[in-house]
């Protein structure tokens, strides 16, 4: 039941999961609890605890913030119930089929397995993951016994390879009105060679396509597609999404990705030499800017919708990540932590 699960942070490294349900118990019947431990066996200093009932949860988070416990005053708030996990340090060589029967041998629940795949490959080569994917799960308490399993220093898939498994961050939420006025298609996973009219034929079957526009940067290719109308964009999704796609010239084929692209907060404004930027960045390209001034490659302005804003090609291709992984690389990049020349 949602609702049920609070987050317990605080905690002393020396408290046990029998002192917390001492402290806990006093507020309603406790299904689980779930204390945070590293590789190695050191407890992190936070848990989850699960009620029975959402009146529980709340009765725990009113009377139980700021309790000192072991010596430690703790700090509760509501859990959010993530189902999703992040899986890094992957075998590269790894195909989407090959790596989700994997997973499926080591991890009970599993709804489905998102691994990122390089959008383009050459001629006669064989296609490579970008070494991390996500793994969601039936419930969040699926999910939860995953990860721990997950977190043990023995824990091996494919035989020899240890992961680094985490909880996925969450994507920012968007207002639905704001999305549903959205004419702008994402699309990735773009066959070889593919160019602006390429992708214009392929989309044109599903109504008016007034500008395509395409960011190539090494290995990965996506595109944006304005259409006339947002229901042209949403037959354009059910008509292409995840569907095998002939390349150009009888090419090599690709099975694309097409989704709605998403829209920036229009309350944060940033500017090239902007070091100060919010930490909370948005959605697949920082796009739709209402700056008309804004012009993409690829095709001239057009002033009957929002355009996109790139700050650099290599940006964009870092767009083509998937959205939970995207915003931290993009942070870093923006704020100088690191270079492209760092990420590989």
């Amino acid at each position: 039941m949602k609702g049920t699960e609070i987050f317990v942070g605080g905690l002393a490294r020396t408290t046990t999961e029998s002192k917390i349900h001492e402290v806990f118990s006093s507020c309603g019947e406790i299904v689980e609890i779930r204390l945070i431990k590293d590789q190695i066996g050191n407890a992190k200093g936070f848990c989850f605890v699960r009620f029975a009932t959402k009146y529980a949860a709340d009765k725990a988070l009113k009377e139980k913030s700021g309790y000192v416990l072991d010596g430690k005053k703790i700090g509760i708030r509501p859990s959010v119930e993530q189902d999703t996990l992040f899986l890094g340090n992957l075998n590269k060589g790894w195909g989407a089929e090959e790596f989700e029967s994997i997973v499926r041998q080591v991890f009970p629940d599993v709804v489905s397995v998102d691994l990122a795949i390089l959008g383009d490959v050459q001629l006669g080569q064989k296609q490579r993951n970008r070494g991390f994917a996500f793994v969601k799960f039936s419930s969040h308490a699926a999910a939860a016994r995953a990860l721990r399993v997950g977190s043990q220093s023995d824990f091996l898939i494919g035989g020899n390879l240890h992961p680094s498994v985490q909880w996925a961050e969450e994507e920012s939420e968007v207002d639905p009105n704001e999305l549903a006025q959205i004419r702008v298609a994402f699309v990735r996973n773009i066959p070889p060679g593919a160019d602006e009219d390429y992708l214009k034929k392929l989309f044109q079957p599903f109504g008016n396509v007034e500008k395509v526009a395409l960011s190539r940067k090494g290995s990965s290719t996506i595109g944006f597609v304005y259409f006339d109308k947002r229901s042209d964009l949403d037959n354009a999704i059910k008509g292409l999404n995840e569907k095998t796609v002939q390349g150009p010239m009888g090419g090599p084929s690709s099975k694309i990705q097409v989704e709605v692209a998403r829209p920036t907060d229009k309350n944060r404004k940033r500017g090239r030499e902007d070091q100060k930027m919010s930490s909370n960045i948005e959605s697949h390209s920082k796009l739709l800017k209402d700056d008309p001034n804004v012009e993409m490659v690829g095709g001239p302005k057009s002033k009957s919708q929002p355009e996109m804003d790139y700050l650099d090609p290599y940006e964009a291709a870092v767009i083509a990540l998937p959205v939970l992984v995207k915003e931290r690389l993009v942070r870093i990049l923006r704020l100088g932590i690191a270079t492209r020349y760092d990420v590989s």
